[in-house]
């Protein structure tokens, strides 16, 4: 055994020509020793450092880089296998390196021959397995496996993965409350253009759409998903009163750390022109749309300014059994009772009912918001039962209305700041603030009101009643058949939940389509008609990113690959000392 390590050691044994030439770069063993310490703590320092670094910190590669990478992942497995490869057989070797010269000091004193045998064993990578030598077996074993990990170690603690970029997002967007922006819904034809929409057949008018949206926001109070398509965007129940945010919106700049937006009209360089009846075009918001060459994938998180109203719905014995309050039935405050703080404006409008008869609602009063505490009341019942002869009838005002008592609803609106989250749909994860819509947006309310109004007398008719229907639709879910003639005793706690979060709804749906139908317009003035907003955008790149609280186990997995290319540049390290 110990000729066979001189033999080593000093090239004798092999071809003459090979041995001249080993003989002419032979390096001493202290020069070894050196060069094993100093490579070893290179390839440990390199480990150590890349492994605090992705523990605490992003790093990524750049978006054309990130999208080569997915679109070749061979490539990829190629180009880490051989750098983990690499690096694993440079290790093994100044591993052997540094074991075979601590093993010419140790024979130099009495050594037993089982020892030697086991040293000169893992020197070659291999491990020795006697029963009678178990402690020395065990340690050659657990070396020896550490070795052959070593390319995985390095292929787990370099293979990047998807990561998400953080990067800031900021720009302006139309500001519900200022006055420059109510003015002008006074001069344009978007509010004239919707309340004609409520008349129309179109299945994909503004009528639909306002109805689609008051029975997903109602359904989903209620703990039943539903989701709202509207302008290419998908969104989690309601609207929000907010204009939808998608990648194709944002601009980022080559150089810039940030993402200029501006919501006034699209991304800066873009000047978008929309119609009201004409969905579109002026945001998208379907991350999954988006091309490979745009992104990977992305989502963000916006924090925006959104519409809303506190609706609070009851059932009052004094109301008729037509479509609106007849105005003598209610005690509506004065315009002098300054402590309710309304007004009292006038709605006139037709409604036909199922039995033929035409209502004259000419002087139809509701109190509308004037002040910064102001409510609004709008009536909430359906025509009676009756076909063109009087008789209940099974067809579009089929048996069933009973529970749909005479009710009144109160709706304040109010202006949001909502943090929204929009991901392959849009959801709204956080209401950040809400104030009592200003005196400066009274236009708005009193545009949002009467289309409410108009959205009720508008689709009940002696054809149809999608009003009827789809407050009918969401209690049935709920009510069993039998009980939806139930006169005496309806489940009014449920139907007061179901018109206020259907109300609710279409307050924020509204808001959304109005500044949906006005985002492109040129006479939208950033700054007096608008504000700021700010949010994160989470665009999807090829990285490293093991710190996060999402990434737990990724983290937990680079720990252990950390283990083999610790123990055996240690290993390596301390023998070379000792030699």
């Amino acid at each position: 055994m110990l000729e066979r390590v001189k033999k080593i050691k000093s090239g004798r044994g092999l071809d003459p020509k090979v041995t001249s030439r080993f003989s002419s770069f032979s390096i001493s063993d202290s020069t070894w020793s050196k060069i094993v310490i100093i490579c070893q703590s290179v390839l440990v320092s390199i480990s150590l450092i890349f492994y605090f670094l992705i523990s605490f910190h992003q790093i990524s590669f750049s978006k054309s880089f990130s999208v080569s990478l997915q679109k070749s992942p061979r490539r990829m497995a190629f180009i880490i296998t051989i750098v983990s490869t690499t690096l694993s057989a440079f290790s093994s070797f100044l591993f052997s390196r540094a074991i075979i010269n601590w093993l010419s000091v140790r024979i130099k004193n009495p050594t037993p021959l089982y020892y030697l045998s086991g040293i000169i064993e893992l020197s070659r990578g291999k491990w020795m397995l006697r029963a009678s030598y178990l402690p020395l077996s065990f340690f050659t074993i657990l070396v020896g496996i550490l070795l052959k990990t070593l390319t995985a170690s390095w292929a787990t603690l370099l293979t990047p993965t998807r990561i998400s970029v953080t990067t800031p997002v900021e720009g302006n967007e139309i500001d519900l409350g200022s006055l420059e922006f109510n003015e002008l819904l006074n001069r344009t034809n978007v509010y004239p253009n919707m309340i004609a929409a409520l008349r129309s057949n179109n299945p994909t008018a503004f009528g639909s759409l306002l109805a689609s949206s008051g029975i997903a926001s109602a359904y989903s109070s209620l703990g039943i998903p539903r989701f709202l398509e509207f302008d290419n965007a998908l969104f989690d129940s309601s609207t929000g009163g907010v204009l939808p945010i998608g990648a194709m919106d944002i601009d980022i700049g080559a150089n810039s750390g940030s993402i200029q937006q501006n919501l006034i009209g699209g991304p800066l360089t873009t000047t978008r022109t929309t119609t009201p009846q004409n969905q579109s075009r002026n945001s998208i918001s379907q991350i999954s749309n988006l091309s490979t060459e745009d992104s990977i994938s992305g989502n963000h998180t916006i924090r925006q300014q959104g519409f809303t109203a506190n609706v609070n719905c009851d059932y009052n014995e004094n109301l008729s059994n037509f479509l609106v309050a007849i105005p003598q039935t209610i005690s509506f405050p004065t315009s002098n009772q300054t402590n309710f703080n309304t007004s009292l404006t006038k709605w006139s409008f037709d409604a036909h009912c199922p039995n033929g008869d035409k209502i004259s609602a000419n002087d139809v009063i509701t109190a509308i918001a004037a002040g910064a505490h102001g409510g609004g009341l709008v009536s909430v019942t359906v025509c009676h039962d009756q076909d063109i002869k009087g008789v209940k009838s099974a067809g579009n005002h089929r048996e069933g209305y009973g529970y749909l008592r005479k009710t009144v609803c109160t709706i304040a609106p109010r202006l949001t700041i909502l943090e929204i989250e929009y991901t392959e749909s849009i959801k709204l994860s956080k209401v950040l603030g809400s104030t009592s819509s200003p005196q400066s947006s009274q236009t708005l309310t009193n545009q949002f009101l009467s289309i409410i109004q108009a959205g009720i007398s508008g689709s009940q008719d002696i054809y149809t009643n999608t009003f009827g229907d789809g407050i009918r639709s969401i209690y049935s879910t709920f009510e069993s058949e039998q009980n939806l003639n139930d006169r005496l005793t309806p489940n009014q706690t449920l139907l007061n939940q179901i018109m206020e979060k259907y109300f609710q709804g279409q307050a924020e749906f509204v808001a959304s389509y109005l500044k949906s139908s006005l985002s492109g317009s040129p006479d939208i003035r950033k700054g007096s008609m608008t504000k700021l907003y700010g949010g994160e955008w989470y665009p999807t790149r090829m990285g490293w990113d093991q710190g996060t609280s999402l990434s737990q186990h990724s983290f937990a997995t680079s720990t252990i690959a950390l283990v083999p290319i610790i123990i055996i540049g240690m290993i390596s390290i301390i023998a070379s000392i000792k030699s």
